[in-house]
């Protein structure tokens, strides 16, 4: 909100926070006499002043819980649409809060004396408790990805604009922009499925095979090409193949040629231009017959 009282509030909050449980060797390396000065202010104030942020000389909190947080800087940032999104966050919150002072994790592992039921995968066996708590964990970490890039990047990018001159903020904002694109790009190609086409035999030779994911990382497959490995450890995405007769080149496909991996043909981005015009030439005639059928 960038009110001098409110950023105080929050400021103090967290430090004092954090002092409670700091050791003397980190106090001293990141303290100084200003910082203590305010923190010893702060300790004054009285308890509604310094828990409940009700106004003082130096501290307010308007927004008091997180609901209200939330909500506010929804409408700053002009995402009153996405409420399906707020109320994620608003329930994750609750549950954090639950789960810190109950202890769901009872809930997730059976404590009976009988065996948990073992299940079987192309990977290996896994406990359903297990697979429960995985999956929480998962849910969670979606949602706070989802938080990073709509919510926590954009925040810094309304702030840049309102506090820097223009020229840094122009800047500033650019890498920004650039590091949502990046964690929309994470979310985007995480845990999908991918076909690739490869040559008839190759799986079954001593190559080395390699894959490369939507997300950048190339798996490099090697022999003896348990069909249990192929998958993305940057995005946990699963690769499929479809094996070709042959030696085919290039398979055309809705979203351009492609490579058969194993096939007897030059990288499409190492062919000479005029081979590659003429191979997406031929792509695009095939396109356009399909769309006039």
């Amino acid at each position: 909100m960038l009110d001098a009282k409110e950023l105080n509030f929050h400021v103090l909050t967290s430090l004092k926070s954090f002092e409670l449980y700091a050791t003397k060797s980190i106090r001293h390396s990141l303290f100084n006499q200003e910082i203590e000065d305010a923190l010893s202010e702060f300790d004054n104030l009285n308890y509604n002043q310094r828990v409940r942020g009700v106004e003082s000389d130096i501290t307010k909190c308007t927004k008091k819980n997180f609901g209200d947080k939330i909500d506010y800087i929804f409408t700053e940032l002009n995402l009153d649409n996405q409420e399906a999104l707020k109320e994620e966050l608003k329930n994750l919150f609750r549950f954090s809060s639950e789960f810190t002072h109950i202890g769901y994790t009872s809930t997730l592992f059976t404590s009976s004396d009988s065996s948990d039921i073992i299940f079987g995968s192309d990977i290996g066996p896994y406990l359903l408790s297990t697979e429960n708590f995985n999956e929480l964990k998962y849910e969670i970490l979606s949602t706070m990805m989802r938080f990073i890039s709509e919510i926590y990047l954009k925040s810094i990018y309304f702030m840049v604009n309102k506090v820097y001159k223009r020229e840094y903020a122009t800047q500033l904002s650019k890498q920004i922009n650039d590091y949502i694109t990046e964690v929309n790009h994470f979310l985007q190609t995480r845990n999908n499925t991918y076909y690739f086409f490869i040559k008839e035999g190759l799986k079954d030779s001593d190559e080395i095979i390699e894959l490369q994911c939507m997300c950048g990382v190339v798996k490099k497959w090697e022999p003896p090409h348990d069909l249990a490995e192929i998958y993305c450890k940057g995005c946990g995405s699963s690769f499929n193949l479809i094996e070709v007769e042959g030696d085919p080149g290039y398979i055309m496909t809705s979203m351009g040629p492609v490579k058969v991996i194993g096939s007897d043909v030059p990288e499409i981005f190492e062919m000479k231009f005029e081979d590659r015009k003429v191979l997406f030439d031929n792509w695009r005639e095939l396109m356009n017959s399909y769309e006039e059928e």
